[in-house]
């Protein structure tokens, strides 16, 4: 009699033990998921500044060797100087594009670690419903003993 209510009683803990765990489980890979994404963050406004960098760099040998070359001011010089700065726009643009995707990818690991979480703890809570089910007598007649054993 009392092994079936300690066979009971471990599977009834083990079972929470499980759902907290998953719990846990999905709360640091979620935690982990938004860490990824503050690095994919500070690489992008890394490469953000390299590309201002690299725009000046290229605007300043622009000018340079269009002074030195006496043609500051003219057609060739200004369509340079403007190229290098739609270069740096395009290259600016492709970053903010790949980040914003970065950031709803995320967002969508995110969603599914949740769910993957439910899903485990609506499976330990079946599984405790399941040995409610399959054990319904043997739990009667041990509760009813016990029950009429303090009357």
């Amino acid at each position: 009699m009392a092994l079936p209510l300690a066979l009971a009683a471990i599977s009834v803990g083990t079972s929470v033990y499980s759902a907290i765990q998953q719990d846990e489980a999905a709360r640091a890979q979620r935690r982990s998921l938004q860490l990824q994404q503050r690095i994919a963050d500070i690489k992008a406004a890394r490469e953000r500044v390299k590309l201002a960098r690299e725009s000046r760099v290229a605007r300043e040998q622009t000018r340079q060797a269009s002074a030195t070359g006496g043609t500051t001011g003219s057609t060739g010089a200004l369509s340079a100087a403007g190229a290098v700065s739609t270069q740096f726009a395009a290259g600016t643009s492709f970053l903010n594009q790949v980040q914003s995707l970065a950031g709803q990818a995320s967002i969508f690991e995110q969603r599914a670690v949740s769910a993957t979480g439910r899903a485990a703890v609506a499976g330990a809570v079946s599984s405790l419903a399941q040995f409610g089910f399959t054990n319904a007598p043997q739990l009667q007649s041990i509760f009813s003993r016990n029950t009429n054993a303090g009357t």
